[in-house]
């Protein structure tokens, strides 16, 4: 009751004459600057309030902002507090604004961008791929974006942030055992609110096996790995041990620079290298 009663009295506060420590100010669009109505403002007493308890009553309070985007709340205590705007169809903040109360802030929100699409190969194909979108320039705790496309080959990818995103195809097998790379295009530019439309070309890409041959008394670990971020995604292949040989098989393995590594459980041995796979010098293609 007592979260019910403090919510209560921050909507009926909207407008109203703000006493001592309240908390007032209004949420804006970052691009536009206009108010948004209906927004949903958390205001956390909590040291790490980017996802308030929703069971604890006496640590946050919550309102909506009115027609204008304003909101104005009584009964915060005094000290530091965080506010977190939200609205459908706006990105999240990941972190809050932190203030004093009693204050008057300006909590701005970005709207989401969007793409959508259809992938097809060189044939007019459309096989169901995972689609990942990458910052081009990674930041802390920036996230891969992914799609894996419909049997007609469309996709859609929402709540992304503007900016520079590489358009990357997991290079995993589908269906018929084919592994596509991403032909066009590389890269896609994004701003505040934009709801692009681009279409996605794909090329079926020869894939070879990869031998290496390792002494261990008994079958090591091993993992085969792409490291090209830029060019493809670091997709992990796992090989296969032939004890009598003492040969690893990698199968089914695109081109490119990967790291080889390898443990031999008996005798702690771990081996790493480099190994560009190509034509030349791999058994392939299958």
């Amino acid at each position: 009751m007592r979260h019910i009663r403090n919510l209560l009295l921050c909507l009926l506060s909207v407008g109203g004459t703000l006493q001592a420590e309240d908390v007032n100010g209004k949420v804006v669009d970052s691009v536009t600057g206009q108010g948004i109505p209906q927004a949903r403002v958390t205001i956390s007493l909590q040291a790490r309030p980017d996802y308030p308890d929703s069971t604890n009553e006496i640590n946050y309070l919550v309102l909506l902002s009115g027609p204008d985007g304003s909101f104005a709340c009584r009964n915060v205590p005094e000290g530091k507090v965080w506010l977190i705007p939200q609205k459908a169809g706006y990105l999240r903040e990941a972190t809050a604004t932190e203030t004093e109360a009693p204050a008057s802030v300006t909590l701005k929100l970005t709207r989401q961008a969007r793409i959508h699409g259809k992938i097809t190969d060189e044939e007019g194909r459309s096989p169901r791929v995972t689609l990942t979108l990458l910052p081009s320039e990674p930041k802390p705790h920036a996230r891969a974006d992914y799609s894996l496309s419909q049997e007609d080959g469309q996709f859609r990818l929402t709540g992304l942030r503007a900016g520079r995103y590489a358009l990357l195809i997991e290079p995993r097998p589908d269906s018929y055992g084919r592994i596509y790379g991403l032909q066009s295009p590389g890269t896609i530019d994004l701003v505040p609110g934009q709801d692009a439309e681009i279409e996605v070309r794909i090329q079926q890409l020869p894939v070879y096996d990869v031998r290496w041959k390792i002494t261990c008394a008994s079958k090591p670990t091993a993992s085969l790995r792409r490291e090209a971020r830029s060019e493809s995604l670091p997709f992990v292949y796992d090989g296969q041990w032939d004890d009598q040989s003492n040969v690893l098989t990698f199968t089914g393995v695109p081109s490119g620079v990967y790291s080889l590594i390898a443990a031999c459980p008996d005798s702690g041995e771990r081996i790493s290298t480099k190994l560009t796979v190509e034509a030349a010098n791999v058994e392939g293609p299958r």
